[in-house]
């Protein structure tokens, strides 16, 4: 992942699009602070891995 990454270059971040990113980022996850999100992201990856266990799949 890290090769991808590089790939990328440096993206000039002036402050009208870090604002702009910094604006959707809020407006995407609402209230919910980094705890509530990765609390959510746990349980739904806990989920799936249970579907698939319960099917007999192997993660």
């Amino acid at each position: 992942m890290a090769r991808c990454w590089a790939d990328l270059g440096r993206p000039d971040l002036d402050p009208e699009t870090v604002e702009a990113i910094s604006d959707a980022t809020e407006h995407a996850y609402d209230d919910r602070g980094y705890p509530e999100r990765a609390e959510d992201r746990d349980r739904r990856e806990i989920a799936v891995l249970s579907a698939l266990a319960s099917e007999g799949a192997r993660p």
